[in-house]
C-alpha cells in the first residue's frame, strides 16, 4: 500500500521579505535619486555615489529601510540585542532601453536589498537563483519552490525585498523606451556574536 504523506517540512528555508512603502518618494526624494551622477556598466548604470543615504533628502527612507532591515533580521536570524545589524553601503541603480542586471550576489555583506523607485507595472520582475548545483534535471509536472532552479518574483513600485545576501539576483532586460529605477543596500552586524559555550567575537 501506499504512503501516507503526514507533513513535508521545509527544513532551512532561504527567506525573502517584500516591504511596501505606504506613501508616495516626495518630489525632493525623487529630484534627487533621479539627479544621482552615474557610470555606465555596459548592461546597466551605477551611482557613483555608494553611500546615497548620507543625503538629508532621503532621511526618511533610509529609516524605511532600517526599520524593514531591523524586522526582516529579527524574524529570520533573531540575534540578541548584543548584537546588531546596519545598512553598510547604498547606492541606485538605473536600467533604460533593453538594460539589465546580471545574475550576482552581494560579497562583504549579511543581508542585501533591493527598493524600486520606479517599476514597469506588469513587466519588471526580480529572478532568485538557487545557490546549489542541479545534480538532476528531470522534467516535470509543474514547477514548485523544491524543484525549481529559478524564481521569478514580479516588483512593484515602492516594494522592498530583502534577502541573505549570498542570494544569486538577476534583473531581465526592461523594455525598449521604459524606465526601472532601483535602490540597492547591503549590511552588517557589529557587536558580540558567538553561542554561550563559544569564545565571544567582537565585530
Amino acid at each position: 500500500s501506499k504512503g501516507n504523506l503526514r507533513m513535508m517540512y521545509e527544513l532551512f528555508p532561504t527567506a525573502v521579505g517584500f516591504y511596501k512603502l505606504d506613501r508616495k518618494l516626495s518630489s525632493k526624494e525623487l529630484t534627487t535619486i533621479r539627479n544621482l551622477k552615474t557610470t555606465n556598466n555596459t548592461f546597466n548604470r551605477v551611482s557613483n555615489n555608494k553611500n546615497i543615504l548620507k543625503n538629508k533628502s532621503l532621511h526618511k527612507l533610509k529609516e524605511f529601510f532600517n526599520d524593514s532591515l531591523q524586522d526582516y533580521v529579527s524574524k529570520t536570524i533573531a540575534p540578541t540585542e548584543a548584537c546588531e545589524y546596519y545598512i553598510t553601503n547604498c547606492w541606485s541603480n538605473l536600467n533604460v532601453d533593453g538594460e539589465s542586471h546580471f545574475a550576482h550576489n552581494h560579497e562583504n555583506s549579511l543581508v542585501s536589498a533591493v527598493f524600486y523607485v520606479n517599476a514597469v507595472k506588469d513587466r519588471d520582475c526580480i529572478v532568485f537563483e538557487k545557490n546549489t548545483v542541479k545534480l538532476l534535471t528531470p522534467e516535470t509536472i509543474e514547477f514548485n519552490t523544491y524543484n525549481s532552479h529559478t524564481w521569478r518574483f514580479p516588483v512593484e513600485t515602492n516594494q522592498l525585498y530583502i534577502f541573505p545576501s549570498d542570494l544569486i539576483h538577476s534583473v531581465p532586460p526592461v523594455g525598449e523606451g521604459e524606465t526601472r529605477i532601483s535602490i540597492s543596500f547591503n549590511s552588517f552586524a557589529h557587536g558580540e556574536i558567538g553561542e554561550i559555550n563559544l569564545p565571544k567575537i567582537k565585530l
